[in-house]
């Protein structure tokens, strides 16, 4: 099998186990658990607007903990603007949080991303946020409902434009 059709079709099957384990996650995490209410938090986006989570009540809402130094968090990046222009005509938001660097920095590495993330990135520079919500590695992503609480957490890369993701989001959004 030549190199190319390898690799995608071990990335085709990443992201079909990937949903998987998404779909399946049923138990607690350290510190917030799913059905837990997501901590509320405000943090500034590069261009200095405040975000508060409280404000997206009502909507559901995607929280990717991310860093430029993290190869995945990179290559997952695509699949949340997919993500995010596939849903955001419906009461859907995706919240990118850049964890632990300077607002340079996360700003610079926009750059590394085709597409770039046209969705809200947010700075956690002090890795408050990332506290709060016991991240333990990058990418780290919640997905809340319309009420404020936790319906997913997924560690590691994902492919947030499968069709198991998207029809996840869909049930959320009916």
């Amino acid at each position: 099998m030549r190199p190319i059709v390898r690799r995608r079709v071990l990335q085709g099957l990443a992201s079909i186990s990937a949903a998987a384990l998404l779909l399946n996650s049923k138990g607690a995490c350290a510190g917030v658990a799913l059905k837990d209410a997501a901590p509320d938090f405000t943090l500034e986006d590069l261009d200095g607007r405040n975000h508060a989570l409280s404000n997206y009540r009502g909507k559901v809402v995607l929280l990717n903990f991310w860093a430029s130094w993290c190869p995945p968090c990179r290559f997952e990046m695509p699949s949340l603007e997919r993500l995010y222009q596939s849903k955001m005509k419906q009461s859907f938001m995706v919240l990118g949080i850049n964890q632990g660097e300077s607002s340079e920095n996360a700003f610079a590495s926009l750059g590394l991303f085709k597409p770039m993330p046209t969705f809200p990135i947010l700075l956690d520079s002090k890795s408050q946020v990332a506290k709060s919500y016991s991240v333990q590695g990058l990418p780290s992503s919640f997905l809340i409902n319309r009420d404020g609480r936790i319906v997913m957490r997924a560690e590691g890369e994902r492919d947030f434009s499968s069709t198991a993701m998207l029809k996840f989001i869909d049930d959320l959004l009916l």
